[in-house]
């Protein structure tokens, strides 16, 4: 009898690989002692069946078309687009899940002042279920945003006033219609397998990733871009600097040029190089832009992308 109760128990959560930027079962990162995000299988199930409700504000009213044209990758049940001013009228509604876009303060302490100091802040969209008063996440994606946007959510005074002042004005290097089409591409994947890998927080598919000896690694100019933890000076390196160790063909596009990449069906799909910069959370991930991951490295109080970065992915090519 126990041992039929140990089984039941054990089908009843759905658990996911999380890559950490892209984090799906949870809303907090997964490490691998705390092992992937988890969906119990009756949520899964009602998620399967809700329509997703993507809610935009002003910044992105202008490239509204592109962004539901490039929802047509999410392929895990129906969605569709609201303004975020229209969000409270869904609350008696049934039969909906929700993307928010979300903030959360980045903490430095200082034991021997005892004092606590906001010194930036974690913006992500964050995907739920409402289930009663409270909230089923069941992904995260981490944003990273613009440096100088960021100093301006600090100087916020509530978490309402950061909501808002994002939702109008938010600026995240790796956020466009090309980029939340490779993103709801791969979640869509990974749901409609419900793979129960668990998590591996640093990811290589060192076949697939040998694919890159042979082709191009394209990535987008904001990856050069650097900024001082401590002095938050914002300078830029050179592809020389970042590519030094990486032997392997590669090129750089401007970012918008870089987003329409990402919107594109090209036969094969192309290889990308998508580095987030999250509080002080560090990811740098390769995607072919069918949606497939083939790298993932996650570092915690770790900043900028670097020439090491780069030779840890050519080790694996050689």
């Amino acid at each position: 009898m126990k041992f039929k109760t140990l089984i039941t128990t054990i089908l009843l959560f759905v658990f996911f690989s999380s890559t950490a930027q892209i984090n799906i079962g949870s809303l907090e990162k997964p490490t691998l002692r705390s092992g992937g995000g988890e969906i119990k299988k009756p949520d899964f199930k009602k998620l399967k069946r809700n329509t997703l409700v993507f809610f935009y504000g002003e910044k992105d009213k202008a490239h509204l078309d592109a962004y539901k044209k490039a929802a047509e990758a999410w392929t895990f049940g129906k969605v569709q687009f609201d303004d975020i001013a229209n969000k409270d009228t869904y609350a008696k509604k049934r039969g909906f899940s929700f993307v928010t876009l979300e903030t959360e303060p980045v903490i430095e302490i200082n034991n021997n002042l005892g004092t606590k100091t906001e010194v930036g802040c974690e913006m992500y969209y964050h995907f739920w279920t409402p289930k009663g008063k409270d909230r089923n996440t069941f992904a995260r994606i981490d944003l990273f945003t613009k440096h100088e946007f960021v100093s301006k959510l600090v100087k916020q005074k509530s978490p309402e006033k950061k909501v808002a002042l994002m939702y109008n004005e938010g600026i995240a290097y790796n956020w466009g219609p090309g980029f939340m089409k490779l993103y709801f591409r791969h979640m869509s994947e990974v749901l409609n397998a419900a793979t129960t890998e668990g998590l591996k927080e640093d990811f290589e598919d060192e076949e697939g990733l040998k694919i890159l000896e042979k082709s191009v690694l394209f990535y987008p100019e904001y990856v050069l871009t650097t900024q001082d933890p401590k002095t938050k000076t914002i300078a830029s390196q050179t592809e020389e600097e970042l590519f030094e160790d990486y032997p392997f063909e590669h090129e750089m596009m401007l970012t918008e040029d870089f987003d329409n990449l990402l919107m594109e069906d090209e036969q094969g799909g192309d290889y990308v190089l998508i580095y987030t910069q999250c509080g002080a959370q560090k990811h740098y991930n390769i995607y072919n832009t069918n949606g497939q991951l083939l790298f993932h490295e996650h570092e915690v109080k770790s900043y900028n992308l670097d020439d090491g970065d780069l030779k840890k992915i050519a080790k694996l090519l050689k």
